[in-house]
């Protein structure tokens, strides 16, 4: 089963890229840090530049069965990095039919980093993408990173996602 990670982070080597470095490492998946492409914001007249990243990032997304979103949560929302992408992405159906479709049947999941507490409806519009694209949520993670590291309690919780994310639950 291949995995892909869509990484929010502003940063490298943050809290978010640890987890996804810690993700990877136990389900053998590729990384995509938003940060190093170039996706332009959503568009009425789906006009967007030539150098516009966005479309590769859909193809490595197609040849994944599953696509985890992660991100830090900024003032109890998702990065701005993943904001961009979910208005692009969910605008697939109806400016690229038959690329938005083939994302059908493909599995979702989010893990959400922050120093504070989980919060219940910060997964809602990703649950709601995932309904309007016709593809299967299979769940979120919060990790409270207050100390700034992955402690054995994260991993725990890090490695029980893993068990979702393979169909082991």
């Amino acid at each position: 089963m291949s995995t892909v990670i869509i990484s929010g982070g502003a940063l490298g080597g943050n809290n978010t890229s640890q987890i996804n470095n810690y993700l990877a490492d136990k389900v053998k998946c590729n990384i995509i840090n938003l940060k190093d492409y170039k996706i332009n914001h959503y568009r009425y007249d789906h006009q967007y530049d030539i150098d516009d990243d966005f479309i590769q990032i859909v193809d490595k997304m197609i040849s994944s069965e599953t696509i985890i979103f992660s991100t830090p949560m900024y003032w109890y929302a998702m990065s701005g990095h993943i904001k961009v992408f979910l208005d692009r992405w969910t605008d697939l159906l109806k400016s690229n039919k038959e690329l938005g479709r083939r994302l059908r049947g493909k599995r979702m999941g989010l893990i959400y980093n922050s120093n504070g507490e989980q919060v219940d409806y910060f997964e809602m519009p990703f649950i709601n993408t995932a309904d309007y694209l016709g593809i299967e949520f299979i769940g979120s993670l919060h990790i409270n990173m207050e100390q700034n590291t992955i402690t054995e309690n994260i991993k725990f919780h890090i490695n029980k996602y893993c068990s979702i994310l393979r169909n082991e639950e």
